[in-house]
């Protein structure tokens, strides 16, 4: 079976800038020894996400210049009033790109967006599951996100 390669291709990325911070918990490594390391399985979060978006056109090639920036908060299980033991922002942009003629503007301007900014998502979420992987609260990952409604904002 060949491969069918899809007509939107990333061209670039760039980590604008990240941030993970741990500190605020009361099992940091500081205050803890491993053995009393309270349990983190359970955690509940804040997630906010901003996006920017930008076309271009040239020689038959319409271009997506796309950001996201996020910020999460991480709590305990309880209210909403817990505290908040770890966080992670951070922003990247990146610049995906698919010939023009494909269908109408708006749609083809829709779907270039989108899977720019999924593309964007997989890899902020890949380094904060990193950034996280050895914190006392455990690997982190980003939930999934509807592209289509980042658009559509």
């Amino acid at each position: 079976m060949a491969l069918t390669l899809s007509p939107i291709q990333f061209k670039d990325s760039k980590l604008l800038y990240i941030a993970f911070d741990d500190t605020r918990q009361e099992g940091s490594s500081a205050l803890y020894s491993n053995e009393d390391v309270p349990d983190y399985e359970e955690k509940h979060f804040t997630l906010s996400v901003d996006r920017n978006l930008e076309y271009s056109e040239s020689d038959g090639t319409l271009s997506c210049m796309g950001t996201l920036r996020f910020k999460m908060d991480i709590r305990l299980p309880g209210d909403e009033d817990s505290p908040i033991v770890a966080s992670a922002e951070g922003a990247m942009g990146a610049v995906a790109t698919c010939p023009l003629g494909l269908s109408d503007r708006a749609s083809t301007e829709a779907t270039l967006a989108a899977n720019t900014l999924s593309y964007i998502w997989a890899k902020l979420r890949t380094i904060v599951e990193q950034l996280s992987s050895q914190s006392n609260i455990g690997t982190l990952s980003l939930p999934a996100i509807d592209p289509m409604q980042l658009v559509g904002k």
